[in-house]
Order: structure tokens, then C-alpha cells, then sequence
């Protein structure tokens, strides 16, 4: 287990500058070598995953991934809401890693870790950028997971993917009870809101 406050040292030259700061959260660069990465020995029913952020701004209180904050030396577990890392690729190694994941016929899970379409995708473009890297690689093996109805920004670009991959968006809503989601989902779209997101991705064509 990493020392609180203190990143593990995997990570400490990889933390960059603050780069914005609203809505009670603050975004910092974290480089890598790689948006994708490869998952080995793993149970897993993917064998790549993506995640553009890490942390998550809507807050849900059962998410398995919050420990993960503590490698970047938070001890606190609300600072996974409230401090958010926007990855930054070193090199281009993203259509070489698509590659090798078509290739290796394994799946790409996008937001196995984070919400790929938090808010904070409105204003940094990550989840974007990767889509249009898979729109040039075919006959990839792509699933999303959001509670976002901001998916719908890319449907044009998610139906060229799906002409030429298998693409899948799956949409998260454990209840349809508004209120009780706004306890444990703070800053999540309503449930009516993901149902009318997940029905227009449907209509397009889009395997949810």
C-alpha cells in the first residue's frame, strides 16, 4: 500500500501542472506512455482497457475504482471526485496498440476505470480523440461503459466505428429512482436522461 500523500514512485514524474479548476474539482496532467493498456494474467473479459481520466466527477459512492487515488498519494477517499488526472499520451503509440490489440482479437473496454464522458471530457476531448484513432483502425472489438448522455456528441463518428468494428455502448443505470440515485450518484444524469441517450444511440444504429 503507497504512503498517504505521497504518490507511488511510478507516479511521482508523471503528475503534471494543474490545468483547470470548477465545479469543486481540480484537473492535473498525468502523462503516459499509452492511452490503452494491456491487460495480463487478468480475469477479464477484455484484454485492453482505456481510460482517459483518472478519477471521476459524478461521484458514485459504490465505485470500485476510488482506491485507486491512493497510488497518486490520496489518502482521502472523496479526492477521487474532486481531483481529477487528465492523461496525456508521450508518444504516438495509440494505432500501434489498437493494432496489436485487433490482431490478438481482444477486446477494448473504454471506461472500465472512469466514466470516459464525465464533464470533464467537454472540455479536454480525450474520449474524442481515441474514437477517432479506432475510426481508422477496422475490424477492432470496442465496448464502452458511460452514465454520460453526452455519448451522443460523437454518434456520427461511433456509426463510422461501428461500419467497420464491433462496437458496443453500455449504459449503467441501476434504478430508475431519481432521488435515490442523486444520493449515491451525486453528479450522474438522471435515469430518464441515460434511457433517452441509450434510445437515440439505438436508432442510429448503435449496439447498446
Amino acid at each position: 500500500m503507497n504512503k498517504p500523500g505521497v504518490p507511488a514512485p511510478g507516479f511521482l514524474k508523471r503528475i503534471g501542472q494543474i490545468v483547470d479548476m470548477r465545479r469543486g474539482a481540480e484537473f492535473q496532467e498525468l502523462s503516459t506512455r499509452s492511452l490503452m493498456n494491456r491487460l495480463t494474467g487478468a480475469a477479464m473479459p477484455f484484454g485492453w482497457t482505456v481510460n482517459p481520466f483518472r478519477g471521476c466527477e459524478f461521484g458514485c459512492r459504490y465505485c470500485y475504482a476510488r482506491p485507486t487515488h491512493e497510488y497518486l498519494g490520496h489518502a482521502d477517499p472523496e479526492d477521487f471526485e474532486h481531483r481529477i488526472y487528465v492523461k496525456r499520451a508521450e508518444g504516438d503509440r495509440l494505432i500501434a496498440d489498437l493494432k496489436r490489440a485487433r490482431d490478438g482479437g481482444q477486446e477494448i473496454a473504454i471506461g472500465a476505470a472512469t466514466d470516459p464522458y464525465q464533464p470533464a471530457e467537454s472540455r479536454f476531448g480525450i474520449t474524442r480523440g481515441v474514437l477517432e484513432a479506432i475510426a481508422r483502425v477496422p475490424r477492432l472489438r470496442v465496448g464502452i461503459t458511460t452514465k454520460s448522455t453526452a455519448v451522443t456528441r460523437d454518434l456520427e463518428l461511433l456509426q463510422r466505428i461501428a461500419a467497420a468494428s464491433d462496437l458496443w455502448v453500455n449504459f449503467s443505470v441501476i434504478s430508475l429512482d431519481a432521488d435515490l440515485l442523486r444520493l449515491i450518484e451525486p453528479r450522474a444524469p438522471r435515469p430518464d436522461l441515460r434511457l433517452n441517450a441509450l434510445r437515440t444511440l439505438a436508432h442510429a444504429g448503435i449496439r447498446t
